[in-house]
């Protein structure tokens, strides 16, 4: 598999790929530094020529990198399907913005939002266009990130959402957030999904006497366990077809009027709830999930995710 990571040359992250091929196992690593009128011009004829791929983009400003990858999107025709790792719905409002000027008539998918941080959220009510985990609820049980990036294609890591006595060069310097281990945890669910063409970092700043090693460092290990990541991807869709699927079926679910089921792949040992509507519709989930689902215990997060693929037929 091919990787390659983009580099603003405002952002002056050029030693990060000396990082990076120091590290075990790494090969077929590149890196492109250009200015921002240049940049999508390079990230996408790499996607291009290689489908079998992944690009890191390194872009500070969230604000121009979901500008980025819109462009990057449409042109190669990529579902934008996003998964977010923020301390708050920064990202998450830019994108939905984007992508209201373009489907004003119809509602845009949900972007998924985990990490998030209460006391760094100004706009709680705005959290409810997102299907959205609080940092404690990914540390209580991170299972559930596998289950959201599953269809995703394009991951976001604000490193605002990370500790600064762990990365010191965040925008936002925070004393509370995801740890580096968490972080590589993260790049790695993301990278399992078959689907994940991108998986971009913002929110950092260049300080004024360059990135210290220890911060390289950290970017480099989390752009590794994300290329290790891609080695337990799995393709399966269980609308191809439930031959290789186990078959469950719930019994009053008091929450959803409806004829819905749990489907487990048999290969894998990863669940679906299956909807069976105008069209079958397939909703990632964990072994958790299920349990809890199948004793009505349904919270907002999951009849956000329901609704928002009801309201696609």
């Amino acid at each position: 598999m091919n990787f390659a990571a983009f580099v603003d040359e405002n952002d002056a992250l050029f030693s990060i790929k000396d990082y990076i091929l120091s590290l075990r196992n790494v090969e077929d690593f590149s890196l492109f530094v250009d200015n921002d009128d240049n940049f999508t011009s390079k990230v996408i004829p790499f996607l291009e020529n290689n489908l079998n791929s992944c690009a890191f983009i390194f872009c500070s400003d969230p604000s121009r990198l979901i500008k980025q990858i819109k462009v990057i999107s449409k042109y190669l025709n990529i579902v934008d399907d996003k998964i977010l790792a923020s301390s708050n719905d920064l990202i998450a409002r830019l994108s939905f913005d984007f992508k209201k000027e373009e489907f004003l008539n119809k509602r845009a998918r949900t972007d998924k939002l985990i990490g998030t941080q209460t006391h760094k959220i100004l706009d709680i009510e705005s959290l409810t266009k997102f299907v959205h985990y609080p940092l404690s609820g990914i540390r209580f049980d991170n299972s559930v990130m596998e289950p959201l990036a599953r269809d995703a294609t394009i991951g976001i890591i604000d490193m605002n959402a990370v500790k600064v006595s762990e990365f010191s060069s965040s925008i936002s310097a925070s004393p509370s957030g995801f740890t580096c281990e968490e972080i590589c945890t993260v790049a790695s669910t993301f990278a399992q999904s078959a689907n994940m063409k991108i998986i971009a970092f913002t929110g950092f700043r260049k300080p004024v006497g360059g990135f210290s090693q220890v911060d390289i460092s950290f970017l480099g290990q989390v752009c590794w366990y994300a290329m290790n990541g891609t080695n337990y991807r799995v393709h399966e869709d269980p609308k191809d077809g439930l031959e290789g699927f186990d078959r469950f079926t719930p019994v009053d679910l008091e929450y959803f009027d409806g004829i819905l089921e749990f489907v487990k792949s048999k290969k894998t040992g990863k669940w679906w709830v299956h909807i069976k509507a105008k069209k079958n519709i397939f909703i990632p989930c964990s072994f958790s999930e299920y349990k809890a689902m199948n004793n009505n215990e349904w919270d907002d997060q999951w009849l956000n995710r329901i609704n928002n693929h009801l309201s696609d037929i």
